[in-house]
């Protein structure tokens, strides 16, 4: 008795929570050597599924973080922005009040 990639992909969103990408089957093909996984390949099927849930949550976690830097990098701009408006605003005012001081 064979597992079908139904069945495995059962099996990783049941125990795992991992929705398998279509490489995880190539990856299985290359590790394995066969199409489907038997029993006695069962154990280092559930490896794989354990490593493969870990690599999709680095990878969430990476994506969040370059997120986080972009945001940051976004809202300092708009601050230097913000920052050199009023520099101007202030130059300005000044430049008014000396012309008005004697």
């Amino acid at each position: 008795q064979a597992l079908s990639h139904a069945e495995i992909e059962a099996l990783a969103k049941g125990e795992y929570e991992v929705d398998l990408r279509d490489d995880f089957y190539e990856k299985i093909r290359t590790a394995l050597g066969i199409e489907s996984v038997g029993y006695d390949k069962f154990a280092r099927l559930r490896q794989m599924l354990a490593i493969e849930r870990s690599e999709v949550k680095a990878r969430a976690k990476r994506a969040e973080e370059e997120e986080r830097q972009r945001r940051e990098k976004e809202e300092a701009i708009q601050r230097q922005r913000e920052l050199e408006e009023r520099t101007a605003a202030v130059q300005v005012l000044l430049k008014d009040a000396s012309r008005s001081l004697p």
